[in-house]
């Protein structure tokens, strides 16, 4: 009998030389995920809730991505498919997926009506603190950020997994205990702290799957402001959901392009890519706006500099979309070779490795000389080893050597709930 399904993700593996040998593609089971979303439709505030290891997802292996049946090119991201044993059939006509894609373009259209004046820049002294979480959550990213300036304090988040998607374990409560953390340092109940700032990189599940229960707990408020890319369609259950619910807050939104680079030029937050509008599919309104088919190329790289230090988030962004972001030369406005700390990108996957050759600049062979132009005081991989095949290669890991640290696991390899990073500093710890 065949089943609907979407397609969350579809990840090539890439062998240490470079060789793609093969594709993990990841489906959504709609009937699960809509028998998870009927019951809780009356209480938008709440997230809805698996029974632990029991997950929505499946995860295949291809050897090249597939064409389905009824469709005239092979399989992408955010299309809806049936799965009928070892076939698979396009679902583009089936009425619940039609609701979703009219769905997300709706929670989308509304918020972009919300959108605020662009407010990037921010100022801080010489005393100003800051801390960064680097959260365990399982597979996924996400990262908070405290700057405290005597009594004046700001959270920051870097996307928000909290669900592990191969496994389904619920790894909010080391979110949770990071705020506790936070609570302790500040003087303060936990119930009181909020969220300043929100940055998303991409719209995929393990980075966007911790958003509602920020909301349930209050961390997430009206005043909370987001850059999110608005602009690219990915309806999944998980993206509508929270669109939904942030539509519901009224949060005011802004689309992280580096044109916000040149209005704030001290440049608190530098948009490193895209240089504009990423769409998934071409829009004859907005002929201007790039079409990008795969998700972890319409990544936003953030470049986050207070006191002296830099952070970069790439999110999951690959060899394409570093290719282009050098190539358009949006990274010279903050040069990466200025970063002392480095996200790295895809959970350490070799195809978002940054040893590739760097289009833009003629004084380097690749990214990793740019970025080793000053050594990188400290690397992160966050994400779960082995969750897929192909993260955590070694070859980027061998790349980063003694300077790499992880999400997961403390630096004697047990597990940990986060990793603690001092940018004032450099000192490091673990929750």
């Amino acid at each position: 009998m065949k089943k609907l399904y979407f397609v969350e993700s579809i990840k090539a593996n890439v062998s240490p030389e470079g060789e793609i040998t093969g594709y993990n593609i990841l489906f959504e089971d709609v009937e699960i995920t809509e028998k998870l979303e009927s019951p809780r439709r009356d209480n938008i505030n709440e997230p809805y809730e698996i029974q632990e290891g029991r997950s929505p997802f499946i995860n295949n292996v291809y050897p090249t991505v597939p064409i389905p049946k009824k469709a005239k090119r092979p399989l992408h991201e955010g299309q809806y498919v049936y799965i009928d044993g070892e076939h698979l059939i396009s679902a583009i006509s089936n009425s619940l997926a039609k609701r979703r894609r009219a769905d997300n373009r709706t929670y989308r259209e509304r918020l972009l009506s919300e959108r605020g004046i662009d407010e990037l820049e921010s100022y801080y002294s010489d005393e100003t603190l800051v801390k960064s979480y680097h959260v365990n959550v399982g597979h996924g990213n996400c990262t908070i950020i405290l700057i405290q300036d005597h009594n004046f304090y700001q959270i920051w988040m870097v996307d928000c997994g909290a669900i592990d998607q191969m496994n389904h374990i619920n790894y909010y409560s080391n979110i949770d205990n990071c705020f506790a953390d936070i609570a302790h340092i500040l003087n303060k109940d936990k119930s009181s702290l909020f969220i300043s700032k929100f940055l998303l990189t991409h719209w995929h599940y393990d980075h966007i799957s911790g958003i509602p229960y920020l909301i349930r707990d209050g961390y997430i408020k009206q005043t909370t402001q987001f850059y999110m890319n608005l602009y690219y369609e990915h309806s999944s259950q998980c993206m509508n959901e929270v669109l939904k619910k942030l539509d519901n807050l009224h949060v005011s939104c802004y689309e992280p392009t580096s044109f916000l680079n040149h209005k704030h030029p001290r440049k608190t937050i530098a948009i490193l890519h895209p240089n504009c509008r990423i769409r998934r599919k071409y829009s004859h309104k907005d002929p201007n706006s790039r079409f990008v088919s795969n998700i972890n190329n319409s990544s936003v790289v953030y470049s986050i500099s207070v006191v002296g230090r830099t952070m970069v988030f790439p999110g999951d962004i690959e060899k394409d979309g570093l290719d282009y972001m050098t190539m358009t030369r949006t990274c010279q406005n903050q040069p990466l070779c200025y970063t002392d700390y480095y996200c790295v990108s895809h959970h350490g996957s070799f195809n978002g490795h940054i040893d590739i050759a760097c289009q833009g600049r003629s004084c380097y062979n690749t990214i990793g000389e740019c970025l080793c132009d000053l050594p990188i005081k400290k690397a992160i991989i966050m994400g779960r080893d082995k969750a897929f095949s192909g993260i955590y290669s070694p070859a980027v890991q061998n790349y980063w050597k003694q300077i790499l640290k992880y999400s997961e696991v403390d630096a004697s390899g047990k597990p940990c709930k986060a990793y603690v990073l001092e940018w004032n500093s450099g000192a490091d710890s673990y929750l």
